[in-house]
């Protein structure tokens, strides 16, 4: 398991009908204000849940986001109404619809305004924080298909990733923060070898020590191993300054890799695909090549504290938790979560450890098989 930070705002904005399912119908209306350092203001009415780059309003330290809503129907049990505030994909703080923000630090903000299951994105930079464009691409190896030389895309058909799905927890003990309130649900509709397979972590990492972090990101893949921002299309926007970088991808049950050169960034979009087994990587036999692709290894069901690694015995090994997700006792049996579990290493939403498709072989084949006390590490420096 891998546990997993331009300025943006999200607002949620009335009508909007909570669950009914948990509750009975509500609808209220949800705004933002912007109190500038010298004492004017506007408020902040979006017209849709979707917003481009011309949406961004930008602002100066000093400045101070407000954000206040209201129930029309007192009848109803509304669910509960947060703010959350983010600043470069870092997680800030978490307050009541009605709460306010003063802005002192330049950077790339995401206000997430949620009742039950509804967001909306409104983006803030403060002093034009630096954005650069990153078109990577990389396949998973556990749901790489190599007929079709495509990755499945079962989680996103099985509705258990999305914006009520995965919760990516401190990853390398960076931050921590809910992806759920980033992405529009119709983002994974289906779009054929676009549609989205998962969530994935993207790291740019210096050029002269690559054990430092200059920034980072949540990221969607999709089917054809293209690498998108949270729209599902755009190349991934990342707050940096021009200059070179090595690229760095993680998934939460995958082995990560990074690219062996430092990339310019910073001037248009930077392209960089890590599928090509052309591309160099850092490290030895970070990747398995398959039908010429060269796939990230599958396998990381459990982590160890900073230790990336696959392994089939020994302690805290991969294959003992995949017999603990389904019971323990029984290794005929399988288990279907609600959202994505880690121990599902082939991502087709099912959970085995014995039998066809099961997940427990793909820990012996990142290993090379023969040898069950072997152990893989993730080719990423620290």
């Amino acid at each position: 398991m891998r546990i997993f930070s331009m300025i943006a705002l999200l607002v949620m904005l009335g009508p909007i009908v909570s669950d009914a399912s948990a509750w009975e119908e509500c609808s209220y209306d949800a705004w933002v204000r912007v109190v500038r350092s010298d004492g004017s203001y506007e408020d902040i009415v979006p017209t849709s849940f979707s917003w481009t780059t011309a949406d961004t309003i930008f602002l100066q330290p000093g400045d101070t986001i407000f954000t206040d809503g209201v129930f029309h129907d007192f009848l109803c049990t509304p669910g509960p109404m947060t703010c959350t505030l983010v600043k470069d994909h870092f997680y800030v703080d978490t307050e009541p619809i009605s709460w306010s923000w003063k802005i002192t630090e330049p950077g790339y903000y995401t206000l997430h305004s949620s009742t039950t299951d509804e967001t909306v994105v409104l983006r803030f930079f403060v002093n034009s924080a630096p954005v650069a464009q990153l078109a990577a691409r990389a396949f998973l190896g556990g749901p790489f298909d190599p007929t079709t030389m495509l990755m499945n895309d079962d989680l996103r058909a099985l509705d258990q990733i999305g914006p009520t799905g995965n919760v990516y927890e401190p990853l390398h003990g960076l931050y921590e923060y809910d992806d759920r309130w980033i992405m529009d649900i119709a983002v994974l509709d289906d779009h054929g070898p676009n549609s989205i397979v998962d969530y994935v972590h993207v790291e740019l990492r210096d050029a002269s020590d690559p054990t430092i972090i200059n920034a980072q990101a949540v990221a969607l893949i999709q089917r054809d191993g293209d690498i998108v921002d949270m729209d599902g299309v755009s190349p991934l926007r990342i707050i940096i300054p021009p200059g070179n970088y090595h690229v760095s991808i993680l998934h939460r049950n995958h082995l990560g890799i990074m690219s062996a050169d430092a990339i310019p960034l910073g001037n248009g979009v930077a392209s960089i695909d890590l599928s090509d087994p052309n591309t160099p990587t850092y490290g030895t036999t970070a990747r398995k090549l398959v039908n010429g692709a060269a796939c990230m290894w599958p396998g990381n069901a459990r982590t160890v504290y900073f230790i990336q690694a696959v392994s089939y015995a020994g302690a805290y090994n991969d294959r003992d938790a995949i017999l603990a997700r389904i019971g323990g006792s029984i290794p005929t049996q399988t288990y279907v979560g609600v959202h994505a579990l880690d121990e599902d290493l082939n991502m087709d939403g099912v959970v085995k450890y014995t039998g066809a498709n099961n997940d427990r072989d793909l820990i012996l084949q990142t290993i090379d098989g023969t040898v069950p006390t072997a152990v893989r590490t993730e080719q990423i420096p620290w």
